[in-house]
């Protein structure tokens, strides 16, 4: 059996036993003590259950109670007595009860490992079972347990993370963490370039099944990059609990638009070795989908109409293998990989209206093909000493990532009139790019209990990175479809072509101490220093080099309340980094058409964010409550920006600048009820202020942006389940205008053979077969507008797994790893950075 997702969410997961209810009298004295692990049926602790300890004294009515540490631990001093009854409960789980005496004279009993079993009740052949919290809150992380909803066996990844607090996933797979695009993906703890560009697609082709809990930081600490974003998403993969023996899982599904997912998923272990990993494989296809823009200047109305189709396929991977050389010392080799590629076709036309004449008319097509991956490889080093909790930790990771992609482009230019093809109007352009990156990274961390308790814990660690990039584009074009490709492009692009090379230098070194003052009152302090160097180089355009340097300190501070057993408050203050990217500092201009061109700005400072948060955390059986606070601000805030000028006030410009002060205000509720076993409800939602003011570009702008997610969850008799989901989206930003959506879906599921094999079928988007979204942006001497119209956004889904096997014994993981998270994607979360391996997030 997995372990729970547990109750008491408002505990830190560094604060011992709380003691709550103990009733003795002043006048029995306190001679000995029993000590006891709490454990569910595989061997995983049962952090926050309730243990309660009746001695066999005169006074029937004493009671000595305490709620178990994160590790399921307790220690309850006693009175002598003859004998003495122990109540263990936890929510889900049967009630342990066992009698045991102390010897006499003993100081102190060790209980052992003592067993909760899953609760279940049998009513005519069908099987009830109590619903589990799935929600566990630290003061500066929520965990979701994936595992443990039902949803989870026929679901992929991307869906359930709708669920998860804080999160929100549009009707578009955009991912937001707290209202903001400015986070992290992790998977366990470990980065993998596979997330850089097509984050969306890499979850939406994860089994939800091969997913223990996700996991949403939202106070990173000095041990995390100082680029690590406002907050960071990890995705911690199921390794089937370690478990002696061989199981797994295989899955497939299919929708009415021919996309087609299967995986194999396998867990094994024998002696000191233990295996874990699954393997994706799939195609995904966009029936077509239509396209509308404009663009709008004083002179200028440009109209661009036409459809869209696409179709991707993918392999993914991961493995983990352990080898537990002895109780102190463990290896761990880990790997994970991506492969994709795809197609797409695009049609349109395009009009452009001068002092309300059509000036010109043009039809273009576009043939795209693009193929890349990813293969990331960690080994690790873990030592443990005889002091409990003392931990030394060695890793090493390699990173590979091509990315390569052709495209044909034909433009014709038609009479605006008729509508034929003017002569010597065709022009047809091919381009291509090679591109790669190399990145290896050392790193050592180093964790120890301070002054032989473990009140205090120090946390410090280095780390070294070094990224080797290289792209090579080319440019042809030609101008009559039997003609001969020679050098050239449409606008200028082959000018800024040529082989780059780019390379980045990383070293850091964080220090923290952790600390539990009361049974009420913890902190946490840390500083990191990070520093490095970036380059780039053209081979045949040395003009065009540049390079920066960098070095940075980040200080943490944290302070939690615990005020009561179910109630939690905890106060931050952190300091983070926002480095510009290559993209953004490439001044040389990329131009896809007549009217907008995108260049970089060199001379872009890294952005500097003050962040002040504070959350307050409820919990109480059936009911789970968080709501938090944000306040943000910085100086020199980095933004892309759209601009005109006199020498061409057609063309719109778009680059990057440090615009200015930012501000932002968000506020978020997330609540989890489960009145009935058979019954869950999940309500979240947000909104944000944000305010900038441009000195350097002369401009101001406010904006709000909101959401609201409701879903319901039914556990039916025969393992029925029926689950309704909605969500509403508005957002906005700077020179953009307000957006807004939403979306809607239904799923029924069913288990077989004692949930062996699950069959679910989903609705999406029952109220519509298409969905337009919207966009636009505005600023001085211009307009735009876009619209994207999904023609097949009602579909239906349906998927279908087996399970097979059975373990008994827990993987062990090295609980430290390799994180990098340092660079920065321009805010576009289907770029974030993740990766996968083993182990807890550590971020250094």
């Amino acid at each position: 059996m997995k372990r729970l997702i547990l109750g008491a969410f408002f505990l830190l997961s560094s604060v011992g036993p709380v003691l709550y209810a103990q009733n003795s009298s002043k006048n029995v004295k306190l001679e000995t003590k029993a000590t006891g692990h709490i454990v569910e049926s595989d061997g995983s602790s049962v952090p926050f259950a309730t243990v309660r300890i009746k001695p066999s004294l005169q006074d029937s009515t004493l009671s000595y109670n305490q709620i178990t540490d994160n590790e399921g631990m307790f220690r309850i001093a006693l009175p002598r007595a003859k004998s003495y009854k122990l109540i263990v409960s936890f929510v889900g789980m049967k009630t342990l009860e066992k009698e045991f005496s102390i010897p006499e004279g003993s100081s102190s009993f060790s209980l052992g490992k003592l067993v909760l079993a899953g609760e279940s009740t049998d009513l005519q052949g069908i099987t009830v079972r109590k619903a589990r919290p799935l929600v566990k809150m630290d003061v500066d992380k929520i965990s979701y347990s994936i595992k443990e909803d039902p949803e989870s066996k026929t679901s992929d990844l991307l869906k359930m993370l709708r669920k998860v607090p804080l999160v929100t996933v549009d009707g578009q797979g955009n991912i937001q963490v707290n209202g903001s695009s400015d986070f992290k993906i992790y998977l366990n703890g470990k980065p993998s370039k596979m997330m850089d560009k097509n984050a969306k697609d890499v979850l939406r082709s994860i089994p939800a099944n091969s997913i223990k809990n996700v996991e949403v930081i939202t106070d990173p600490g000095v041990k995390f990059d100082a680029e690590s974003g406002s907050a960071i998403l990890n995705i911690v993969t199921d390794s089937g609990q370690g478990l002696v023996g061989f199981s797994g899982s295989v899955h497939g599904s299919v929708d009415n638009n021919g996309s087609v997912h299967s995986g194999l998923f396998l867990n094994a272990k024998k002696g000191k070795w233990g295996l874990s990993g699954n393997y994706n494989l799939g195609k995904q296809r966009m029936p077509k989908s239509e396209v509308w823009s404009e663009t709008r200047t004083p002179n200028l109305h440009s109209i661009n109409e036409g459809t869209n189709k696409m179709n991707n396929y993918y392999h993914f991977f991961n493995a983990t293998l352990t080898f537990e050389i002895d109780s102190l010392n463990l290896f761990s080799l880990s790997g994970n990989g991506l492969i994709w590629g795809g197609n797409s076709f695009s049609e349109s036309f395009e009009r452009t209206v001068m002092n309300n004449t059509i000036a010109s008319l043009y039809r273009q097509k576009s043939i795209a093909d693009m193929d890349g991956g990813n293969l990331t490889v960690n080994a690790d080093f873990q030592h443990a000493t005889s002091t409990p909790g003392e931990l030394l930790t060695i890793s090493y990771r390699f990173d590979h990532a091509p990315n390569n992609s052709e495209d044909n482009l034909m433009r014709e230019q038609l009479d605006p009139v008729s509508g034929n093809l003017l002569p010597d109007k065709y022009a047809e352009q091919f381009s291509k790019n090679e591109a790669s990156m190399n990145e290896h990274t050392a790193q050592v961390d180093y964790t120890k209990p301070l002054f032989g308790a473990r009140k205090h814990t120090l946390e410090s660690g280095v780390k070294y990175i070094a990224r080797r990039s290289q792209s090579e584009p080319l440019y042809r074009i030609r101008y009559s479809p039997d003609g001969v490709f020679v050098p050239g492009s449409l606008y200028g692009q082959d000018k800024n072509a040529g082989i780059m090379n780019y390379n980045q230098d990383i070293y850091a070194a964080y220090f923290s101490v952790s600390s539990k003052w009361t049974s009420k009152i913890s902190t946490k302090a840390g500083v990191r220093l990070e520093g490095g160097k970036l380059s780039v180089k053209y081979k045949e355009r040395s003009e065009a080099d540049f390079k920066n340097s960098f070095l940075d300190w980040v200080p943490q501070i944290q302070i939690n309340y615990n005020p009561s057993l179910y109630n939690q408050f905890s106060l931050n203050y952190n300091f983070k980094i926002r480095r510009p990217g290559v993209t953004q500092m490439n001044p040389y201009r990329n131009q896809q058409n007549a009217y907008s061109v995108r260049f970089g700005n060199p001379e872009l400072e890294a952005q500097r964010n003050h962040n002040l948060g504070l959350t307050y955390n409820r919990f109480s059986g059936k009911f789970t409550f968080n709501s938090s606070v944000t306040y943000s601000f910085s100086n020199n805030a980095i933004q892309s920006y759209t601009f005109t000028d006199d020498k061409d006030p057609q063309l719109l410009q778009t680059t990057y600048g440090n615009l200015g002060k930012s501000r932002s205000v968000t506020f978020s509720l997330f609540g989890n009820y489960t009145p009935w076993a058979w019954l869950r409800i999940f309500a979240q939602g947000n909104t944000s202020y944000n305010y900038l003011n441009s000195v350097s570009v002369k401009s101001s702008d406010e904006w709000w942006g909101s959401m609201a997610f409701l879903s319901t969850q039914f556990t039916m008799p025969k393992q029925w389940n029926l689950f309704l989901v909605g969500g509403f989206f508005s957002n906005a930003g700077f020179q953009q205008k307000n957006t807004s959506n939403y979306f809607s879906a239904v799923t029924l599921s069913k288990g077989l053979f004692n949930e062996k094999l699950n069959l679910s079928l989903t609705l999406s988007e029952p109220f519509r077969s298409k969905v337009t979204y919207k966009s636009g942006s505005k600023g001085q001497g211009f307009e735009t507008n876009s619209h994207f119209t999904n023609l097949s956004a009602r579909s239906i889904y349906f998927s279908v797994r087996y399970s097979f096997g059975q373990m008994k014994q827990q993987i062990k993981k090295v609980s430290r790893g390799i994180v990098n998270d340092d660079l920065m994607n321009g805010g576009n979360k289907q770029g974030v950075q993740g990766g996968q391996g083993g182990g807890v997030p550590t971020g250094r």
